[in-house]
């Protein structure tokens, strides 16, 4: 915080503690931040966990899927009433060109807790191809309001997300593994993307929305896997599934319900 406010010059700068792997953090957190009533113009869904030895968050489900899918689904429908009411606003939501590594058939949503023949790997992209697919589904939802939903892959980034593989490398095989990553693109760099997706005009001129994008600042393509909107419509119905089991009194906000598709 520090550092920000001496390179901006700028004071009004707060920290809010944020778990995105706890539904309890997420609700705490949100119920604070509307406690301000404070506009929102921008959510950027930057939550990883990458490689990560097969665990479960402490609502039961696989660490990956529910840091970096369940987290970000469940903050950005209990913000999504203060993003409509800021608009135009944007929703940012960070992928990986991984996704396209996970099974062909989808995700396998009734195993994801399965601990036999658990992959750090397969699980990492599970739930990359999940941002995309709930990008996807959410920007339908908004339909025409002026709230830009988008996703991106930001590079292979040299950052503290390879933390778990290196901890599981074999030590004989620890400088080559941190030489490969010392080649990885600078977090400077690697947030070029999501920059331009969270502040450029182009979103709002151009009308992008539910797209896919990949460095720096360019549209990217999609494999049938990121395209399928049926799974995108079974991933929703078990992400809201999942959450009122452990939230009871949760409902799918009124901006996105009557725009189901």
């Amino acid at each position: 915080m520090e550092d920000i406010k001496k390179s901006t010059q700028n004071d009004q700068v707060e920290f809010m503690e944020l778990d995105l792997s706890s539904l309890r953090s997420i609700g705490d957190f949100a119920t604070a931040f509307k406690a301000k009533n404070l506009p929102l113009h921008l959510l950027l869904n930057n939550a990883g966990v990458q490689g990560h030895l097969y665990a479960l968050t402490e609502d039961g489900i696989e660490i990956h899927f529910g840091t970096n899918h369940i987290g970000h689904f469940f903050l950005t429908l209990l913000l999504i009433d203060t993003l409509v009411k800021s608009q135009p606003s944007r929703i940012v939501t960070v992928s990986s060109m991984a996704y396209d590594w996970a099974p062909q058939d989808g995700i396998p949503l009734d195993h994801l807790n399965d601990e036999a023949g658990y992959s750090p790997t397969r699980a990492y992209t599970q739930s990359k191809l999940a941002n995309i697919l709930f990008t996807r589904e959410l920007a339908k939802r908004i339909g025409d309001q002026k709230v830009f939903a988008n996703s991106l892959h930001p590079g292979v980034i040299k950052s503290e997300i390879n933390r778990h593989v290196l901890s599981r490398t074999l030590a004989l095989f620890r400088p080559l593994v941190k030489g490969f990553i010392g080649l990885m693109t600078s977090p400077e760099n690697g947030a070029l993307t999501q920059l331009y997706l969270s502040t450029s005009p182009d979103v709002e001129e151009k009308n992008i929305r539910g797209e896919y994008y990949v460095p720096v600042g360019k549209k990217g393509r999609l494999s049938p896997l990121g395209c399928n909107d049926e799974q995108a419509k079974k991933l929703w119905d078990f992400s809201v599934k999942f959450i009122k089991e452990k939230v009871p009194d949760f409902e799918v906000p009124e901006a996105l319900r009557d725009r189901a598709a």
